[in-house]
């Protein structure tokens, strides 16, 4: 009859009703988790980005101190010679006489490293 269809398509609009709201809440439950996974992810990502930032940076200031060191010493070295040749000039000798050398009194600025 014409009340039981009317009764059988409520009932089905009721079932499809209560079956949506379901898969609705499913889904924002799982997008939900989903959306909690991928921040933590994110946080994990950029906690090692910054651990390595944080090293590499420390490398790079251990390898300019040591190229700081290197310069220090060579411009020592220059300063030496340039300090030698202006006291034996003041004595009348000249750097590029080679008893200055033999006797160590002018160190060679060719000793120095790059």
């Amino acid at each position: 009859t014409e009340s039981e269809i009317v009764v059988g398509i409520a009932r089905s609009a009721d079932l499809t009703n209560a079956l949506t709201c379901k898969f609705l809440s499913f889904v924002d439950d799982s997008s939900t988790k989903r959306a909690l996974e991928l921040d933590k992810q994110r946080d994990t990502i950029a906690k090692q980005g910054r651990d390595c930032l944080h090293k590499h940076a420390k490398l790079e200031l251990a390898r300019l101190e040591a190229a700081g060191t290197a310069v220090a010493e060579a411009v020592a070295v220059l300063l030496e010679v340039a300090k030698s040749r202006a006291q034996l000039a003041a004595l009348g000798v000249t750097p590029e006489h080679e008893e200055a050398y033999a006797m160590g009194s002018v160190p060679d600025r060719r000793d120095v490293r790059r």
